[in-house]
């Protein structure tokens, strides 16, 4: 029922050597990418703006957060491999810090340096053949670090929540939850929008913005509303808020399943 650093070493070790083909096969996957990707602009003599490849490959990373959470928590998807891991003379707590470390801290901080390392190569690519290839727009070195933070960390408990409560696919049922819930608010966002009001909003996004076409005479003038403008800080407190949230519940439901 302890905690014991030595027993956790050696599950570590063991959940590595039990997914070992499967993690080796999504690595190779995610490093054969990039070689198509630079491929295909090579063979079209076209260079790519590093902002639209780090965005590209950002969602790619955010698949691949799935994916190995997929992996982590195959135990659960197949009845004997369930018994099995039930059996491990070990804690829940162990056994729960064992999936966290693997799907929220050596996975992203591998994908990290994937994406980092994708990135800059791009932009030696787009150096090395600026006088012969053709640019899309202009070249960008920095995306906004604490966006793209908030959005992996959100996703990553997501996915890390969802394998607790889906036993097979959880990562394809995750993302449909997620997706679900984001469909609900953009249809309770104008209602909310028109009993304030009286009247429905031309555009509007869930907790980011809201704008309305105003008659004015011969013209019309759009009046928006953006919510992270206004606390984009908010945005992320709220974000970080709902990724702990889906950590301490994942954390009830693990040990649900293993007590």
């Amino acid at each position: 029922m302890s905690f014991n650093a030595s027993r956790f070493g050696k599950l570590i070790t063991n959940e590595f050597q039990e997914n070992f083909r499967k993690i080796a096969i999504m690595l190779g996957i995610l490093f054969v990418i990039p070689v198509v990707y630079f491929a295909l602009m090579f063979s079209a003599k076209f260079r790519m703006d590093s902002e639209v490849t780090a965005v590209i490959f950002f969602v790619i990373i955010l698949i691949f957060q799935g994916y190995i959470t997929n992996i982590c928590f195959s135990d659960f998807s197949v009845k004997p491999r369930t018994l099995s891991f039930l059996l491990v003379p070990a804690s829940s707590l162990e056994k729960y810090a064992t999936k966290f470390l693997y799907c929220i801290i050596i996975f992203p901080l591998i994908f990290m340096i994937y994406h980092y390392l994708v990135v800059k190569f791009n932009l030696i690519y787009n150096g090395w053949g600026s006088e012969s290839f053709s640019s899309r727009v202009e070249m960008y070195e920095k995306e906004s670090v604490l966006i793209s933070l908030s959005l992996w960390f959100f996703a990553a408990t997501a996915y890390f929540c969802g394998a607790q409560f889906f036993k097979k696919r959880s990562a394809t049922k995750t993302f449909l939850t997620v997706m679900s819930f984001v469909i609900l608010f953009m249809i309770l966002t104008p209602l909310f929008y028109f009993f304030v009001s009286g009247h429905f909003p031309s555009f509007s996004a869930p907790f980011a913005m809201i704008a309305e076409v105003v008659p004015g005479g011969e013209t019309k003038r759009l009046i928006s509303h953006s919510f992270l403008d206004d606390s984009h800080n908010g945005a992320y407190w709220f974000t970080l808020f709902l990724s702990l949230y889906f950590i301490v519940v994942s954390w009830f439901k693990f040990n649900e399943k293993t007590v």
